[in-house]
């Protein structure tokens, strides 16, 4: 949903209970374009996040704490100047627009009590988070714009709020009011002509009041002039009263979609609505998420290429492999014709371009033979001869070769499927890393080195057995070689890269449906979760064990059962080791 002024209207309300008369702890400035404030008022301690970027720009309440950068910016200095320690007496939405407004009382340079304004702007292309004196003056502003994007916001210049939308305000139109500007657009569907008439109602709103007031969101104005009149006329007065019902929409697969400010009549049949106690609580859940979305996207997605890179590169190593070895296939042919043409010297004369000869490797056949007819028979043999010590020393070599870049194939395969699954920044940091220890990429060394110690394994429990499951491929080993028991039961997809699950089974033995559900959470856990019946392979991890000098995550096993599943996702409620 866009941020729309019901939005900001809601949020508004909300801060005003939390943070009216709050104090300004602390100045944070966590991205270049986001800051945090911690107000502290006599229940609690909150902090405020404000971003003006432009893909999410957003303000609410949040629990997430930002890692912040060593040196603090100079927009946070400035911030921190003039706000901390100053008191918010005022919250306001100025004119039922996108613009939130604090108004903080604090003491100027020379100990006089003044104030200083904070202005949050959704509106347009271009939000922003400007500080302005007493007097209206722009201090400073996450963003400054110059005259050619219609709007000056630079230091020292007075501010001036973004104009206003040539719509009726909403808050202030009554049903006569809303009917009259309604029959100017009769064809229109209810939807957009909402959307054109009034300020701040975005597209969602507007279906919603359209199905609330005629029951249907696709409606058309011409004939529902009053239900949407008192439609609009009935949400409004709900939005003036304060009673909003914030939510957050779920798609059928568990992801937040989007929410709203209040209870949407729309999208009900294809997306789950889930109310919460305020809309900080839904924007933290859903841009928390978004966020990490996008983060895991963007350093991902080079880590990712590489990585494939490196995997396409392999495969084109194992096809030239694999012609070099389809071509040795004729070594035996080259020696043979060695052979008889040193038998048969006399028999080719200058200049022949080939000659046939009888085979006795092949009970006296007829053999045709090609010549090199600027040489000598002598020298078309030594030259089939060459050919044949030089094809059967590349069999040797090849072979070896060949061996090796399937193995490296196997390993690139798991890695790549473990960026695909990676959850968080730190599961590609420890993939990173792993990476760099293998002479794959460069690791980029930033402040002290840390100690390289891999992160725990996920943990799930079915029935009184633990669930162990590696991310990558150094927990795998963690969970295959030092956190299992002889007896334990050790689960991996059949020739798909995926997970090293382990069933901890302390001396008991494990039930058939304890090894299914493993089973189920190994297929989830590999480049299988999408399929249906894929082959999981389990053994005892006394059957397991690492070949020396095997890249990480690779082992071999024996004595092995399989079972086809239907990959499921653990419950969401798992810890980790």
């Amino acid at each position: 949903m866009p941020l729309d002024a019901t939005a900001i209207a809601c949020m508004t309300h909300e801060l005003r209970i939390r943070l009216q008369d709050g104090r300004i702890d602390k100045v944070y400035q966590p991205e270049r374009d986001e800051i945090t404030l911690s107000v502290r008022t006599l229940r609690e301690t909150v902090r405020l996040a404000v971003s003006a970027g432009h893909t999410n720009p957003r303000l609410h309440i949040t629990e997430v704490r930002k890692k912040n950068p060593a040196d603090a910016p100079m927009f946070c200095m400035l911030l921190r100047k003039h706000l901390a320690g100053g008191k918010i007496t005022d919250i306001t939405q100025p004119d039922f627009e996108r613009i939130l407004r604090f108004t903080v009382r604090t003491h100027n340079e020379l100990g006089d009590l003044t104030e200083r304004f904070l202005y949050a702007e959704f509106t347009g292309r271009n939000p922003n988070i400007i500080l302005t004196d007493e007097n209206g003056k722009i201090i400073d502003a996450a963003h400054h714009t110059d005259l050619s994007s219609g709007r000056t916001i630079l230091p020292g210049m007075t501010y001036t709020p973004p104009p206003l939308q040539e719509k009726e305000n909403p808050l202030l139109a009554d049903a006569e009011r809303c009917t009259a500007l309604l029959e100017t657009m009769p064809q229109a569907l209810a939807e957009k002509a909402l959307v054109t008439l009034f300020r701040g109602i975005s597209p969602m709103a507007a279906r919603c009041i359209a199905a609330e007031s005629c029951g249907r969101e696709d409606v058309q104005v011409e004939g529902n002039i009053s239900a949407l009149a008192a439609g609009i006329v009935r949400f409004f007065d709900r939005v003036k009263q304060g009673e909003f019902s914030p939510s957050l929409l779920i798609t059928p697969e568990g992801i937040p979609a989007d929410f709203t400010a209040y209870a949407p009549f729309a999208c009900r049949d294809v997306l789950t609505v889930e109310k919460a106690e305020s809309l900080s609580a839904v924007m933290d859940a859903f841009y928390t998420r978004r966020d990490q979305s996008d983060r895991m996207r963007q350093k991902g997605a080079s880590l990712k290429k590489r990585a494939v890179s490196l995997l396409e590169r392999t495969r084109k190593k194992i096809s030239i492999h694999e012609a070099t070895l389809a071509d040795t296939a004729n070594m035996e042919q080259y020696r043979i014709y060695g052979e008889l043409l040193c038998a048969n010297l006399y028999r080719v004369r200058p200049g022949d371009t080939e000659v046939t000869l009888e085979n006795f490797y092949n009970n006296m056949e007829p053999i045709r033979i090609p010549l090199d007819k600027t040489k000598g028979a002598s020298a078309n043999a030594q030259l089939y001869f060459k050919k044949y010590r030089k094809l059967k020393t590349a069999a040797v070599v090849v072979q070896e070769e060949l061996v090796r870049a399937k193995e490296e194939a196997a390993y690139m395969e798991t890695v790549v499927d473990a960026i695909s699954r990676a959850e968080d920044e730190d599961a590609l940091a420890e993939i990173r890393r792993e990476l760099s220890s293998g002479g794959y990429i460069k690791e980029e060394i930033r402040g002290k080195k840390q100690k390289d110690v891999p992160a725990a394994p996920l943990r799930f429990t079915l029935g009184d057995f633990s669930v162990l499951v590696g991310r990558n491929n150094r927990q795998n080993d963690q969970v295959t070689l030092r956190l299992s028991r002889a007896e334990d039961i050790w689960l991996h997809t059949k020739n798909i890269p995926g997970s090293h699950v382990l069933i901890q089974a302390m001396h008991r033995e494990v039930p058939e449906e304890v090894i299914r559900r493993a089973a189920e959470i190994a297929a989830w856990y590999s480049a299988g979760q999408r399929s249906a019946q894929v082959p999981v392979d389990f053994t005892a991890v006394k059957n397991v064990w690492k070949p020396s000098g095997a890249k990480p995550g690779m082992v071999l096993y024996e004595k092995q059962h399989t079972v086809y599943v239907t990959p499921v996702c653990p419950e969401i409620d798992s810890k980790r080791e």
